[in-house]
Protein backbone atom coordinates (compact mmCIF):
# COMPACT_ATOMS: atom_id res chain seq x y z
CA UNK A 1 0.00 0.00 0.00
CA UNK A 2 1.30 3.28 -1.15
CA UNK A 3 2.39 6.00 1.83
CA UNK A 4 -0.89 8.39 0.25
CA UNK A 5 -3.16 5.50 0.69
CA UNK A 6 -1.72 5.06 4.39
CA UNK A 7 -2.22 8.33 5.53
CA UNK A 8 -5.97 8.91 4.43
CA UNK A 9 -7.00 5.02 5.94
CA UNK A 10 -5.43 5.42 8.97
CA UNK A 11 -7.46 8.88 9.60
CA UNK A 12 -10.98 7.13 8.40
CA UNK A 13 -10.49 3.57 10.19
CA UNK A 14 -8.39 4.22 12.72
CA UNK A 15 -7.92 6.13 16.19
CA UNK A 16 -5.45 6.56 19.04
CA UNK A 17 -6.33 4.65 22.28
CA UNK A 18 -5.86 5.99 25.98
CA UNK A 19 -2.30 4.29 26.00
CA UNK A 20 -1.62 6.65 22.63
CA UNK A 21 -1.58 3.00 20.53
CA UNK A 22 -3.87 3.47 17.34
CA UNK A 23 -6.72 0.91 17.46
CA UNK A 24 -9.21 0.36 14.80
CA UNK A 25 -12.67 2.42 14.82
CA UNK A 26 -15.12 -0.44 14.78
CA UNK A 27 -17.87 1.79 15.79
CA UNK A 28 -17.65 3.85 12.67
CA UNK A 29 -17.34 0.96 9.95
CA UNK A 30 -20.70 1.14 8.26
CA UNK A 31 -19.41 0.15 4.64
CA UNK A 32 -17.49 -2.10 3.05
CA UNK A 33 -15.72 0.22 0.21
CA UNK A 34 -14.20 4.00 1.02
CA UNK A 35 -13.10 6.80 -1.27
CA UNK A 36 -10.53 8.60 -0.41
CA UNK A 37 -11.15 12.27 0.57
CA UNK A 38 -10.97 14.52 -3.16
CA UNK A 39 -9.13 17.66 -3.74
CA UNK A 40 -11.50 21.20 -3.69
CA UNK A 41 -12.72 22.76 -6.83
CA UNK A 42 -11.31 25.45 -5.82
CA UNK A 43 -7.85 25.66 -3.71
CA UNK A 44 -6.51 28.61 -2.06
CA UNK A 45 -3.37 27.19 -1.57
CA UNK A 46 -1.33 24.60 -3.13
CA UNK A 47 -3.13 20.94 -2.43
CA UNK A 48 -1.25 18.19 -1.30
CA UNK A 49 -0.04 15.68 -3.97
CA UNK A 50 -2.14 12.82 -2.12
CA UNK A 51 -5.38 13.66 -3.19
CA UNK A 52 -4.39 12.91 -6.72
CA UNK A 53 -2.86 9.53 -6.34
CA UNK A 54 -5.05 7.66 -3.41
CA UNK A 55 -7.35 4.87 -4.63
CA UNK A 56 -10.45 3.49 -3.02
CA UNK A 57 -9.84 0.40 -0.31
CA UNK A 58 -12.07 -2.13 0.24
CA UNK A 59 -12.77 -3.55 3.84
CA UNK A 60 -12.59 -7.32 3.89
CA UNK A 61 -12.99 -8.61 7.56
CA UNK A 62 -15.39 -11.21 7.60
CA UNK A 63 -14.39 -12.89 10.89
CA UNK A 64 -14.24 -9.72 12.90
CA UNK A 65 -16.98 -7.79 11.72
CA UNK A 66 -19.25 -9.99 10.22
CA UNK A 67 -18.68 -12.97 13.56
CA UNK A 68 -18.12 -15.27 10.62
CA UNK A 69 -16.93 -18.71 11.68
CA UNK A 70 -14.02 -19.81 9.85
CA UNK A 71 -13.14 -23.70 10.50
CA UNK A 72 -9.95 -25.47 9.32
CA UNK A 73 -10.94 -27.48 6.01
CA UNK A 74 -8.75 -30.77 6.99
CA UNK A 75 -11.09 -33.42 8.32
CA UNK A 76 -8.17 -34.43 11.11
CA UNK A 77 -8.81 -31.04 12.78
CA UNK A 78 -12.55 -31.87 13.34
CA UNK A 79 -13.63 -28.01 12.32
CA UNK A 80 -11.77 -26.11 14.65
CA UNK A 81 -12.04 -22.69 14.49
CA UNK A 82 -8.72 -20.80 12.83
CA UNK A 83 -7.08 -18.71 14.80
CA UNK A 84 -7.27 -14.54 14.20
CA UNK A 85 -3.82 -12.84 14.18
CA UNK A 86 -5.11 -9.42 13.68
CA UNK A 87 -3.65 -6.59 11.70
CA UNK A 88 -0.07 -6.77 10.43
CA UNK A 89 2.15 -5.33 7.51
CA UNK A 90 3.32 -8.50 6.28
CA UNK A 91 1.24 -11.26 4.36
CA UNK A 92 0.06 -13.93 6.55
CA UNK A 93 -0.94 -17.45 6.10
CA UNK A 94 -4.14 -18.32 8.77
CA UNK A 95 -3.70 -22.07 9.70
CA UNK A 96 -5.40 -23.79 12.80
CA UNK A 97 -2.33 -24.19 15.68
CA UNK A 98 -0.37 -27.40 15.79
CA UNK A 99 -0.64 -27.84 19.83
CA UNK A 100 -3.93 -27.69 21.92
CA UNK A 101 -4.10 -24.12 23.84
CA UNK A 102 -3.82 -25.14 27.98
CA UNK A 103 -7.30 -24.37 29.61
CA UNK A 104 -7.47 -20.40 30.26
CA UNK A 105 -4.43 -19.90 27.92
CA UNK A 106 -4.30 -17.32 24.82
CA UNK A 107 -4.22 -19.71 21.52
CA UNK A 108 -1.09 -19.29 19.54
CA UNK A 109 -0.74 -17.09 16.69
CA UNK A 110 0.22 -18.59 13.17
CA UNK A 111 3.44 -17.88 12.12
CA UNK A 112 4.05 -15.37 9.79
CA UNK A 113 6.25 -16.16 6.28
CA UNK A 114 8.02 -12.95 4.99
CA UNK A 115 7.35 -11.78 1.68
CA UNK A 116 9.88 -12.02 -0.92
CA UNK A 117 12.32 -8.84 -1.53
CA UNK A 118 12.60 -7.78 -5.09
CA UNK A 119 16.42 -7.61 -4.29
CA UNK A 120 16.01 -11.44 -3.50
CA UNK A 121 14.30 -12.09 -6.71
CA UNK A 122 16.99 -10.13 -8.76
CA UNK A 123 19.77 -12.11 -6.97
CA UNK A 124 17.64 -15.55 -7.96
CA UNK A 125 17.26 -14.04 -11.46
CA UNK A 126 20.95 -13.37 -11.81
CA UNK A 127 22.12 -16.85 -11.12
CA UNK A 128 19.86 -18.53 -13.20
CA UNK A 129 21.18 -16.64 -15.85
CA UNK A 130 24.83 -17.38 -15.10
CA UNK A 131 23.58 -21.15 -14.65
CA UNK A 132 23.14 -20.99 -18.72
CA UNK A 133 25.79 -18.21 -19.62
CA UNK A 134 27.01 -20.49 -22.22
CA UNK A 135 23.51 -20.54 -24.30
CA UNK A 136 23.35 -16.86 -23.57
CA UNK A 137 26.59 -16.32 -25.23
CA UNK A 138 26.24 -18.83 -28.10
CA UNK A 139 23.01 -17.24 -28.42
CA UNK A 140 24.68 -13.31 -28.78
CA UNK A 141 27.57 -14.29 -30.91
CA UNK A 142 24.91 -15.85 -33.43
CA UNK A 143 23.66 -13.06 -35.31
CA UNK A 144 25.04 -11.46 -38.32
CA UNK A 145 23.83 -9.10 -41.08
CA UNK A 146 24.61 -7.50 -44.17
CA UNK A 147 24.92 -3.73 -42.81
CA UNK A 148 26.51 -3.42 -39.48
CA UNK A 149 26.82 -0.67 -36.87
CA UNK A 150 29.31 0.23 -33.95
CA UNK A 151 28.65 3.18 -31.66
CA UNK A 152 30.06 3.48 -28.45
CA UNK A 153 28.29 5.16 -25.36
CA UNK A 154 29.50 6.19 -21.64
CA UNK A 155 25.84 5.59 -20.03
CA UNK A 156 26.17 2.56 -17.84
CA UNK A 157 29.71 2.99 -16.61
CA UNK A 158 27.96 4.02 -13.64
CA UNK A 159 26.90 0.26 -12.98
CA UNK A 160 30.23 -0.85 -12.95
CA UNK A 161 31.10 -1.67 -9.01
CA UNK A 162 34.19 -3.27 -7.57
CA UNK A 163 37.18 -4.01 -8.85
CA UNK A 164 36.38 -3.02 -12.06
CA UNK A 165 34.67 0.70 -10.90
CA UNK A 166 36.85 2.90 -12.78
CA UNK A 167 38.76 1.12 -15.42
CA UNK A 168 36.18 1.31 -18.02
CA UNK A 169 36.05 3.97 -20.56
CA UNK A 170 33.05 3.40 -23.19
CA UNK A 171 30.65 0.66 -23.54
CA UNK A 172 30.87 -0.58 -27.25
CA UNK A 173 27.53 -2.07 -29.27
CA UNK A 174 27.60 -3.51 -33.17
CA UNK A 175 24.34 -4.01 -34.36
CA UNK A 176 22.70 -5.25 -37.99
CA UNK A 177 19.62 -3.47 -39.78
CA UNK A 178 17.44 -5.50 -38.26
CA UNK A 179 17.97 -4.30 -34.65
CA UNK A 180 19.72 -7.25 -33.38
CA UNK A 181 23.08 -7.23 -31.04
CA UNK A 182 26.08 -8.66 -32.75
CA UNK A 183 28.14 -7.63 -29.82
CA UNK A 184 28.68 -5.63 -26.55
CA UNK A 185 31.87 -4.86 -24.88
CA UNK A 186 33.31 -2.89 -22.30
CA UNK A 187 36.28 -1.57 -23.36
CA UNK A 188 39.19 0.91 -21.67
CA UNK A 189 39.88 2.80 -24.43
CA UNK A 190 38.38 2.62 -28.09
CA UNK A 191 40.40 2.95 -31.32
CA UNK A 192 42.96 0.42 -30.67
CA UNK A 193 40.81 -1.15 -27.96
CA UNK A 194 38.69 -2.24 -30.02
CA UNK A 195 41.01 -4.50 -32.33
CA UNK A 196 39.91 -7.62 -30.67
CA UNK A 197 35.84 -7.59 -30.40
CA UNK A 198 36.64 -6.59 -34.62
CA UNK A 199 38.65 -9.24 -35.21
CA UNK A 200 36.41 -11.99 -33.26
CA UNK A 201 33.26 -10.46 -35.53
CA UNK A 202 35.93 -11.61 -38.88
CA UNK A 203 36.31 -14.61 -37.51
CA UNK A 204 32.88 -15.32 -36.60
CA UNK A 205 31.56 -14.76 -40.43
CA UNK A 206 34.24 -16.70 -41.45
CA UNK A 207 33.98 -19.74 -39.23
CA UNK A 208 30.06 -19.84 -40.37
CA UNK A 209 30.82 -19.19 -43.65
CA UNK A 210 28.73 -15.87 -44.33
CA UNK A 211 29.58 -13.27 -46.74
CA UNK A 212 31.17 -10.35 -44.78
CA UNK A 213 29.11 -7.46 -44.37
CA UNK A 214 28.94 -5.09 -47.27
CA UNK A 215 28.50 -1.50 -45.06
CA UNK A 216 29.71 -0.57 -41.73
CA UNK A 217 28.41 2.68 -40.16
CA UNK A 218 30.61 4.42 -37.14
CA UNK A 219 30.69 7.17 -34.74
CA UNK A 220 34.39 7.99 -35.41
CA UNK A 221 37.64 6.95 -37.45
CA UNK A 222 35.71 7.08 -40.67
CA UNK A 223 38.62 8.37 -42.17
CA UNK A 224 41.97 9.63 -41.91
CA UNK A 225 45.20 8.13 -40.27
CA UNK A 226 43.28 6.06 -37.95
CA UNK A 227 40.60 4.35 -40.20
CA UNK A 228 38.71 1.60 -38.96
CA UNK A 229 38.87 -0.19 -42.00
CA UNK A 230 42.43 -0.82 -41.58
CA UNK A 231 41.66 -2.77 -39.07
CA UNK A 232 39.75 -5.35 -40.68
CA UNK A 233 42.32 -8.30 -42.31
CA UNK A 234 39.57 -10.40 -44.30
CA UNK A 235 36.85 -7.94 -45.05
CA UNK A 236 38.83 -5.63 -48.05
CA UNK A 237 35.64 -4.45 -50.01
CA UNK A 238 33.44 -3.17 -47.04
CA UNK A 239 32.58 0.32 -46.90
CA UNK A 240 32.89 2.37 -43.93
CA UNK A 241 30.47 5.32 -43.39
CA UNK A 242 30.10 8.00 -40.56
CA UNK A 243 26.88 8.20 -38.82
CA UNK A 244 24.68 10.83 -40.35
CA UNK A 245 23.31 11.61 -36.86
CA UNK A 246 27.12 11.89 -35.31
CA UNK A 247 27.90 14.27 -38.45
CA UNK A 248 24.31 16.61 -37.94
CA UNK A 249 25.40 16.65 -34.12
CA UNK A 250 29.09 17.70 -34.87
CA UNK A 251 27.67 20.51 -37.16
CA UNK A 252 25.01 21.66 -34.34
CA UNK A 253 28.07 21.60 -31.46
CA UNK A 254 28.20 24.99 -31.76
CA UNK A 255 25.05 25.89 -30.78
CA UNK A 256 24.60 28.27 -27.64
CA UNK A 257 21.97 26.22 -26.01
CA UNK A 258 20.08 22.97 -26.58
CA UNK A 259 17.01 24.04 -25.44
CA UNK A 260 16.86 27.09 -27.62
CA UNK A 261 13.39 27.66 -29.45
CA UNK A 262 15.31 27.30 -33.33
CA UNK A 263 17.08 23.98 -32.40
CA UNK A 264 14.30 21.51 -33.96
CA UNK A 265 13.68 23.14 -36.84
CA UNK A 266 17.79 23.88 -37.57
CA UNK A 267 18.41 19.84 -37.32
CA UNK A 268 15.50 19.33 -39.52
CA UNK A 269 16.13 21.84 -41.96
CA UNK A 270 19.86 20.10 -41.66
CA UNK A 271 18.49 17.29 -42.23
CA UNK A 272 16.70 18.41 -45.52
CA UNK A 273 20.46 19.32 -46.56
CA UNK A 274 21.93 16.04 -46.74
CA UNK A 275 18.60 13.96 -47.41
CA UNK A 276 15.53 14.06 -50.59
CA UNK A 277 13.03 12.37 -50.61
CA UNK A 278 11.98 9.12 -53.24
CA UNK A 279 9.71 11.23 -55.52
CA UNK A 280 7.86 8.00 -56.50
CA UNK A 281 6.88 7.00 -52.97
CA UNK A 282 6.04 10.83 -51.82
CA UNK A 283 3.52 11.13 -54.79
CA UNK A 284 1.75 7.58 -53.77
CA UNK A 285 1.98 8.64 -49.87
CA UNK A 286 0.51 12.28 -50.87
CA UNK A 287 -2.20 10.82 -53.34
CA UNK A 288 -3.33 8.08 -50.47
CA UNK A 289 -3.52 10.88 -47.64
CA UNK A 290 -5.52 13.28 -49.48
CA UNK A 291 -8.00 10.15 -50.53
CA UNK A 292 -8.31 9.53 -46.77
CA UNK A 293 -8.58 13.19 -45.95
CA UNK A 294 -11.57 13.14 -48.34
CA UNK A 295 -13.18 10.43 -47.09
CA UNK A 296 -12.56 11.72 -43.48
CA UNK A 297 -14.49 14.84 -44.33
CA UNK A 298 -11.45 17.54 -44.47
CA UNK A 299 -11.84 19.88 -47.21
CA UNK A 300 -9.21 19.68 -49.82
CA UNK A 301 -5.56 21.58 -49.77
CA UNK A 302 -2.49 20.79 -49.61
CA UNK A 303 -2.06 17.06 -48.46
CA UNK A 304 1.86 17.50 -47.62
CA UNK A 305 0.70 19.69 -45.12
CA UNK A 306 -0.89 16.70 -43.24
CA UNK A 307 1.57 14.15 -43.61
CA UNK A 308 3.00 13.56 -40.74
CA UNK A 309 7.04 12.57 -39.83
CA UNK A 310 6.01 8.89 -38.54
CA UNK A 311 3.86 8.77 -42.05
CA UNK A 312 7.12 9.70 -44.44
CA UNK A 313 9.55 7.42 -42.46
CA UNK A 314 7.38 4.62 -42.96
CA UNK A 315 6.14 4.82 -46.08
CA UNK A 316 8.83 6.71 -48.72
CA UNK A 317 12.57 5.99 -48.83
CA UNK A 318 15.22 8.54 -48.85
CA UNK A 319 18.57 8.80 -50.47
CA UNK A 320 21.37 11.37 -49.77
CA UNK A 321 22.31 14.18 -52.21
CA UNK A 322 25.45 14.42 -54.39
CA UNK A 323 28.47 15.57 -52.45
CA UNK A 324 28.54 19.32 -53.71
CA UNK A 325 24.94 19.75 -53.05
CA UNK A 326 25.09 19.03 -49.62
CA UNK A 327 28.26 21.29 -49.13
CA UNK A 328 26.28 24.17 -50.65
CA UNK A 329 23.35 23.91 -48.91
CA UNK A 330 25.07 23.43 -45.34
CA UNK A 331 26.78 26.21 -45.59
CA UNK A 332 24.06 28.16 -46.70
CA UNK A 333 21.78 27.45 -44.12
CA UNK A 334 24.72 27.78 -41.48
CA UNK A 335 25.42 31.42 -43.12
CA UNK A 336 21.41 32.09 -42.25
CA UNK A 337 21.46 30.85 -39.10
CA UNK A 338 24.48 32.90 -38.23
CA UNK A 339 21.95 35.88 -38.74
CA UNK A 340 18.89 37.81 -38.00
CA UNK A 341 17.16 34.71 -38.36
CA UNK A 342 18.88 32.76 -36.20
CA UNK A 343 18.10 34.77 -33.51
CA UNK A 344 14.57 34.26 -30.90
CA UNK A 345 12.19 36.88 -29.72
CA UNK A 346 14.74 37.71 -26.66
CA UNK A 347 17.43 38.00 -29.14
CA UNK A 348 19.54 35.11 -28.03
CA UNK A 349 21.17 33.22 -31.08
CA UNK A 350 21.41 29.58 -31.46
CA UNK A 351 24.77 29.14 -33.03
CA UNK A 352 27.87 30.83 -31.63
CA UNK A 353 29.12 32.23 -34.73
CA UNK A 354 32.84 32.81 -34.22
CA UNK A 355 33.00 28.80 -34.54
CA UNK A 356 30.19 27.77 -36.85
CA UNK A 357 33.05 28.26 -39.89
CA UNK A 358 36.00 26.25 -38.19
CA UNK A 359 33.57 23.50 -37.63
CA UNK A 360 32.10 23.92 -40.78
CA UNK A 361 35.58 23.80 -42.74
CA UNK A 362 36.89 20.58 -40.45
CA UNK A 363 33.37 18.77 -41.58
CA UNK A 364 33.32 19.76 -44.87
CA UNK A 365 36.06 16.74 -45.47
CA UNK A 366 33.70 14.30 -44.09
CA UNK A 367 30.39 15.00 -46.49
CA UNK A 368 31.96 11.87 -48.79
CA UNK A 369 31.80 9.98 -45.41
CA UNK A 370 28.09 10.10 -45.03
CA UNK A 371 26.97 9.35 -48.73
CA UNK A 372 25.21 6.49 -49.34
CA UNK A 373 27.31 3.47 -50.06
CA UNK A 374 26.76 2.94 -54.69
CA UNK A 375 25.10 -0.36 -54.89
CA UNK A 376 23.88 -1.00 -51.18
CA UNK A 377 20.14 -1.69 -50.33
CA UNK A 378 19.37 -0.09 -47.37
CA UNK A 379 15.86 -0.23 -47.49
CA UNK A 380 13.72 -3.18 -46.77
CA UNK A 381 10.03 -3.73 -47.39
CA UNK A 382 8.65 -5.09 -44.05
CA UNK A 383 4.33 -5.14 -45.09
CA UNK A 384 1.89 -3.09 -46.36
CA UNK A 385 -0.63 -0.81 -44.88
CA UNK A 386 -4.04 0.56 -46.62
CA UNK A 387 -4.68 4.30 -46.38
CA UNK A 388 -6.97 5.99 -47.70
CA UNK A 389 -7.89 3.19 -50.41
CA UNK A 390 -4.36 2.72 -51.54
CA UNK A 391 -1.69 -0.52 -50.24
CA UNK A 392 1.16 1.70 -49.56
CA UNK A 393 4.05 -0.11 -48.17
CA UNK A 394 6.07 -0.27 -44.81
CA UNK A 395 10.14 -0.05 -45.17
CA UNK A 396 12.19 -0.39 -42.65
CA UNK A 397 16.28 1.52 -43.11
CA UNK A 398 18.95 0.14 -42.29
CA UNK A 399 20.91 4.04 -42.59
CA UNK A 400 23.09 4.71 -39.59
CA UNK A 401 23.82 3.67 -35.84
CA UNK A 402 20.44 5.45 -34.76
CA UNK A 403 19.34 2.15 -33.35
CA UNK A 404 22.00 1.64 -31.08
CA UNK A 405 21.20 4.64 -29.11
CA UNK A 406 18.27 3.35 -27.88
CA UNK A 407 19.29 -0.34 -27.75
CA UNK A 408 17.05 -1.11 -24.65
CA UNK A 409 13.98 -1.34 -27.43
CA UNK A 410 16.29 -4.89 -28.45
CA UNK A 411 16.49 -6.77 -24.98
CA UNK A 412 13.23 -8.32 -26.24
CA UNK A 413 15.31 -10.52 -28.90
CA UNK A 414 17.23 -11.88 -26.60
CA UNK A 415 14.67 -13.74 -25.29
CA UNK A 416 13.94 -17.15 -26.98
CA UNK A 417 10.24 -16.94 -27.96
CA UNK A 418 10.26 -19.14 -30.37
CA UNK A 419 11.70 -22.00 -28.06
CA UNK A 420 9.27 -21.33 -25.68
CA UNK A 421 6.52 -21.28 -28.38
CA UNK A 422 7.38 -24.63 -29.48
CA UNK A 423 7.42 -26.08 -26.35
CA UNK A 424 4.47 -24.68 -25.07
CA UNK A 425 2.23 -24.93 -27.81
CA UNK A 426 4.00 -27.48 -30.21
CA UNK A 427 4.55 -25.25 -33.11
CA UNK A 428 7.30 -23.11 -33.40
CA UNK A 429 5.90 -18.95 -34.10
CA UNK A 430 8.70 -18.59 -36.86
CA UNK A 431 9.51 -21.33 -39.45
CA UNK A 432 12.44 -19.69 -40.69
CA UNK A 433 13.83 -19.38 -37.27
CA UNK A 434 17.59 -21.11 -37.32
CA UNK A 435 19.01 -22.07 -33.35
CA UNK A 436 22.00 -20.33 -32.21
CA UNK A 437 25.36 -21.81 -33.40
CA UNK A 438 27.88 -23.01 -30.92
CA UNK A 439 29.78 -20.49 -28.60
CA UNK A 440 32.27 -18.75 -31.04
CA UNK A 441 34.56 -17.85 -27.50
CA UNK A 442 34.40 -14.25 -28.34
CA UNK A 443 34.68 -11.97 -25.32
CA UNK A 444 31.83 -10.30 -24.01
CA UNK A 445 30.71 -7.18 -21.69
CA UNK A 446 32.89 -6.79 -18.66
CA UNK A 447 34.95 -9.91 -20.00
CA UNK A 448 36.82 -8.21 -22.60
CA UNK A 449 37.75 -4.93 -20.31
CA UNK A 450 38.92 -7.84 -17.37
CA UNK A 451 41.02 -8.79 -20.79
CA UNK A 452 42.74 -5.79 -21.71
CA UNK A 453 43.17 -4.47 -17.76
CA UNK A 454 45.10 -7.95 -17.36
CA UNK A 455 42.49 -8.95 -14.20
CA UNK A 456 41.16 -12.42 -13.93
CA UNK A 457 36.76 -12.96 -13.85
CA UNK A 458 36.16 -14.86 -10.87
CA UNK A 459 33.28 -17.31 -10.98
CA UNK A 460 30.54 -16.84 -9.04
CA UNK A 461 30.44 -19.01 -5.83
CA UNK A 462 28.10 -20.24 -3.99
CA UNK A 463 27.55 -18.04 -0.71
CA UNK A 464 25.38 -18.43 2.48
CA UNK A 465 21.92 -17.50 1.61
CA UNK A 466 21.58 -14.94 4.42
CA UNK A 467 25.02 -13.13 3.28
CA UNK A 468 23.09 -13.08 -0.27
CA UNK A 469 20.21 -11.77 1.40
CA UNK A 470 22.19 -9.15 3.55
CA UNK A 471 24.52 -7.84 0.84
CA UNK A 472 20.67 -7.47 -1.66
CA UNK A 473 18.98 -5.41 1.28
CA UNK A 474 21.93 -3.43 1.42
CA UNK A 475 21.12 -1.99 -2.11
CA UNK A 476 19.55 1.42 -2.45
CA UNK A 477 15.74 0.74 -3.88
CA UNK A 478 16.33 3.05 -7.43
CA UNK A 479 14.54 2.71 -10.68
CA UNK A 480 17.66 2.16 -13.00
CA UNK A 481 15.27 2.07 -15.86
CA UNK A 482 16.18 3.19 -19.54
CA UNK A 483 15.22 6.15 -21.21
CA UNK A 484 12.13 6.41 -23.93
CA UNK A 485 12.44 5.95 -27.76
CA UNK A 486 14.61 8.86 -29.19
CA UNK A 487 13.51 11.36 -31.50
CA UNK A 488 14.82 10.55 -34.64
CA UNK A 489 15.83 14.29 -35.96
CA UNK A 490 17.51 12.78 -39.71
CA UNK A 491 14.18 12.36 -40.78
CA UNK A 492 13.67 15.96 -43.06
CA UNK A 493 10.57 17.27 -43.55
CA UNK A 494 8.36 16.55 -46.21
CA UNK A 495 8.96 19.70 -48.47
CA UNK A 496 12.96 19.35 -48.17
Amino acid sequence: MQPCDQRWISKSLFRVNQQGKPEMCFDGITQMWYQPPQPPLQCTQPPLLDRYFSRPTILWMPKKLWRVLLSCPDQACNKRELTSAGLYHTRLTVRPSQKQPREGSLPLAPSQEKVLSYQWLTTVFCRDVLSRLDEVKASLTSPYGRVIKVDSTKRFLCKLQGMAAGTASLVTNVGNKHGQILMSVVTAEEGAGLDAMLSGLENRYSDAGTSPPEVLYVDRDCCGPNFVGKKFHKWKEIKVRLDIWHFMRRLASTYTTESHPLYPKFMRQLSGCIFQWCSEDLEVLKGAKEDQLATDGVPSGQPIDWITKKELSLHCRCTTRISEDITDLISELLKVYCGEHGRDLLGTPLLDANKVEEIRKVQQNHVPCILDPPGSQLYVQTGVLKKGGHMLPTYRCARGSTSLESFHLHLNRFIPVNRLAEKVLGNPLDHSFQAPRVYTGELLGVEYLYAQTGRALQTVLEENEEEEERKTEEQPDMDEGFVDDLDDMTIPEARS
